[in-house]
């Protein structure tokens, strides 16, 4: 609706516009005019110097100061002028063509056998003022030269003066077809102008609509910027940082959102300086929707690990999977995660549909979790109800490494070439055995250098290193 009242807001605006161009087009008019008139001027001034052109001199001088001071202080007035209005536009070139008609007359009345001259100035009046006249104005242009020649030709030729009316009136209608000729290009001179102008008129609507627009989306992307700034905020004090005291585990995490929010979520669990467990979730989809999906799981998935110590895990997660079931049945999106539990040696994994992790041992053998023993990877979380997910355990020793991740970390694309297991099986393997941080740093930097800066998803690295 406000975008709406802002559009029609334009209206004035065209206004505005119109005034503009009555301003610039009789500029333009009386800018050509006076072109024309010192064309002539010139011509008069020589075809007295060469005794052709009976008028006094002081009579060419006087006439032409006042008809170039007439045209000039049109001219200035415009100049300083923001617009005009129509009306004023129409007296005033209504004002131009007679003086252009009393001048005219004066000149075919005083040139005597020289009359025929003025044709030529006829001409170069109406062609010079084609483009800035329309079909009415060149018509009457024409209609008024016509009428003034023959008129003073008349009456010059009824005083004695050299020459015969009817042989000049024809010559004169003889050349009538010239200046239909040129009002028809007049016509279609101002046909195309019309046109265009009201293609500028459109694009100029066009483009204040897209000024509002641009500016509505503009705040709506400021108030969209804050609230994922908020929720970004909000989001990260839900996500812990690894725990750093830990006496059995090193951990190092990368975590970077797609658009400020992110639909990975984690969880470290410890008890006195113990590494108990760590989850990776991922939510389908990006940005707001995701990230508030991550803020109701992850307490839930907290509650789950620190009640049912006893249960397997493949029970935890069979449950939670039953509890997005039943409440979020409306929503659309699923989750892949994985589930570890830490006893010591020992870890228990489960896995709901996530990329599985990778176990590098101490020899610097590289293998997937899965290929320890059979397949448990079962169907993400939020599909259906009662699906049974089935756990595997293994053992770990001081040096191996576990690398947890999201899909972004498989999917990082350059020309069509995916990141993939290989490339981070190697990336891996040649990483230093200095600490986590390291090695998540060779990762990460390595992932970049194959994908460029920019990320297609959420992406979430986690190193964890047994002490």
């Amino acid at each position: 609706m406000q975008l709406e009242n802002d559009v029609d807001s334009t209206k004035p605006t065209h206004k505005y516009n119109e005034v503009i161009e009555n301003r610039d087009r009789l500029l333009s008019m009386h800018i050509n005019a006076f072109i024309g008139y010192i064309v002539v001027e010139i011509s008069v001034i020589g075809g007295y110097f060469a005794d052709i052109i009976p008028i006094p001199f002081t009579a060419i001088i006087i006439g032409s100061g006042l008809v170039d001071f007439y045209i000039i202080s049109i001219i200035l007035f415009l100049w300083k002028k923001r617009g005009i209005s129509k009306h004023l536009l129409n007296t005033t070139i209504i004002i131009g063509i007679l003086i252009y008609a009393a001048l005219l007359f004066i000149s075919v009345y005083n040139l005597n056998d020289f009359r025929f001259i003025n044709l030529i100035f006829v001409l170069i009046a109406v062609t010079i003022e084609l483009p800035f006249t329309t079909f009415f104005e060149n018509i009457l242009l024409s209609t008024i030269s016509f009428i003034a020649y023959m008129i003073a030709t008349y009456l010059s030729v009824s005083n004695n003066h050299y020459g015969s009316f009817f042989a000049e009136s024809f010559y004169f209608i003889c050349g009538l077809p010239i200046f239909f000729i040129l009002t028809m290009i007049s016509r279609q001179i101002n046909a195309q102008k019309e046109f265009i102008r009201s293609g500028n008129q459109s694009l100029s609507r066009t483009n204040e609509q897209l000024i509002r627009a641009n500016k509505h989306l503009e705040r709506e992307y400021r108030s969209t910027s804050y609230e994922i700034n908020l929720a970004s905020h909000v989001q990260k004090s839900f996500l812990n940082d690894p725990p750093s005291d830990l006496s059995d585990w090193d951990i190092a995490m990368y975590f970077k959102p797609l658009y400020g929010v992110s639909g990975d979520f984690y969880d470290y669990y410890a008890k006195d300086g113990k590494l108990k467990g760590i989850s990776l979730f991922d939510v389908s989809g990006h940005g707001l929707s995701s990230a508030l999906y991550t803020m109701l799981l992850k307490p839930t998935m907290f509650r789950l690990f620190s009640k049912m110590t006893r249960s397997s895990l493949n029970k935890m997660l069979s449950k939670l999977n039953d509890s997005i079931v039943s409440e979020f049945s409306e929503v659309d999106n699923f989750i892949t995660g994985i589930i570890l539990r830490f006893d010591g040696n020992v870890i228990e994994y489960v896995n709901a549909g996530h990329p599985e992790i990778l176990l590098r041992r101490k020899t610097k053998t590289i293998e997937s979790v899965e290929a320890l023993g059979e397949d448990v990877k079962g169907e993400p979380i939020g599909l259906s109800r009662g699906f049974t997910y089935r756990t595997l355990r293994f053992s770990v020793n001081t040096g191996d490494v576990l690398l947890l991740f999201t899909d972004c970390l498989l999917e990082g694309n350059n020309n069509h070439s995916p990141f993939g297991y290989a490339r981070l099986k190697r990336t891996l393997f040649e990483a230093g055995n200095e600490s986590a941080q390291a090695i998540l740093e060779t990762i990460v930097s390595t992932f970049y250098s194959h994908s460029g800066s920019a990320i297609s998803d959420d992406l979430t690295v986690i190193v964890a290193i047994k002490k």
